[in-house]
This record gives C-alpha cells, structure tokens and sequence, in this order.
C-alpha cells in the first residue's frame, strides 16, 4: 500500500514538472506585437531557438550550461495584473491567451559573454496546456510569439 502511495504522489509530482517545463525542440518565432528600439523584428520572426541538446539560438546561447528557474501563476489574470508584464495584458487580445495555468521562465547562461550575447532569457512564458505549442517572450516594447516545430 505505501509503495502505491509513493507511487501516486512521484507521478503527482512529475505531470506538474512536465508542464513547468520549455519543450524541447525547435521553437520558431512566428509573430512580433508592439515597438521596437533596437531589434528590427523582420530579421528575428521565422528564426529559431531550441532548449535541447544545450541552448542556441535568436535570443540565447549557453556555452557552458544554464540555470532555470519558473515562476507559477495560475490563472491568466494574476499574470497579466502582474506590472511586469503589462505588455501581455495589452495584447491579450492579439495573442488570443486563454485562461490556463502559466509559467513565467527565466534561463540564465554560465560562460563568458561575447559582444552581443545576452546571457539571460526572461520572461520567457508558456502555459500548462499541452495542446497549445506556443510560447511569448516579452523584449524591448513588445511581444514575440513562438510555436514549437
């Protein structure tokens, strides 16, 4: 009986690290919402970014392993009345978010930075649903949209 107890409370645990967690894969970025400063989105959208086999891609490369930590909030007003993330709740609409448990990530890069090179990743957000392949990143004054490939 106990064996099935911890049994139950292992895989309890491992559904919600599962979905606390950035699929691996390609994520490709497929739309950009609000202003720009110094990026011009044109050259980022239909760009890549893995999580997979170390982390490389448009917004962030690890040479020597990274660290990642989330943030849960469980219904999409507590994340979109959270001021950090006002960008979000102004284009809510244009991102069609619904209401789901999300998470907020951030992924930080060990190594030496190199010119350009961002060493941190954040916000980062995705949700729990596991029929929605998509993710946002908040950057500069506005929102890219990824989908997983």
């Amino acid at each position: 009986m106990m064996l099935k107890l911890i049994l139950f409370i292992f895989l309890l645990f491992s559904f919600q690290i599962k979905a606390a967690s950035i699929e691996g894969g390609d994520w490709i970025v497929t739309d950009f919402v609000g202003e720009f400063v110094y990026v011009e989105p044109n050259e980022i959208v239909g760009q890549k970014q893995k999580f997979y086999d170390g982390i490389e891609g448009v917004f962030l490369n690890c040479q020597w392993g990274s660290v990642w930590t989330y943030n849960k909030y469980d219904t999409l007003e507590e994340l979109l009345t959270n001021k950090e993330f006002r960008l979000m709740a102004e284009f809510k609409d244009h991102f069609n978010l619904q209401e789901e448990v999300y998470f907020v990530h951030r992924l930080s890069c060990g190594g030496t930075r190199e010119g350009d090179t961002m060493m941190s990743l954040y916000p980062f957000i995705t949700d729990d649903n596991p029929n929605n392949s998509k993710a946002y990143y908040i950057f500069e004054l506005g929102v890219f949209e990824l989908e997983i490939k």
